[in-house]
């Protein structure tokens, strides 16, 4: 647990460097190096953040984490977990496909529509690949 959480407070300082760089190098707009430093040091910041408050909490309550644990690895919560994840992927499935006949009925170059489709194909050859998978373990 110590190793994990100096490695938490390493990437928060990190973070922070990041941030500062990006705030010393000036903001012209958010695609320059400023704004990509910004934006980089205050996601790793945030998520090094959270994994320390939860380190904290599982160190100041053992009992209550092991009980939250044994919740999230239950079958019923794993199985609604899929579900959501399912749903939600055939929800971006469908929007990407939008997305990419938006783009490629829009006025405007082809590439983005191309690159959509191909997205959407390599998610397509993902899911056709555990399917399969899954039918040969099950």
């Amino acid at each position: 647990m110590k190793n994990k959480k100096g490695l938490m407070i390493a990437g928060w300082l990190a973070g922070v460097a990041l941030a500062s760089i990006g705030v010393i190098s000036g903001i012209r707009n958010l695609r320059g190096y400023g704004g990509v430093c910004i934006i980089a040091g205050s996601i790793l910041q945030s998520g090094c953040l959270n994994r320390l408050q939860r380190i904290s909490y599982e160190k100041e309550f053992p009992e209550l984490a092991r009980e939250q644990e044994i919740e999230r690895r239950d079958e019923r919560n794993t199985l609604i977990h899929s579900r959501a994840k399912a749903k939600s992927a055939d929800f971006l499935h469908w929007t990407l496909l939008a997305a990419a006949a938006l783009v490629f009925f829009g006025k405007g170059p082809l590439w983005p529509a191309g690159l959509l489709i191909g997205i959407f194909a390599i998610k397509c050859m993902i899911e056709w690949y555990y399917v399969y998978k899954y039918q040969k373990e099950m």
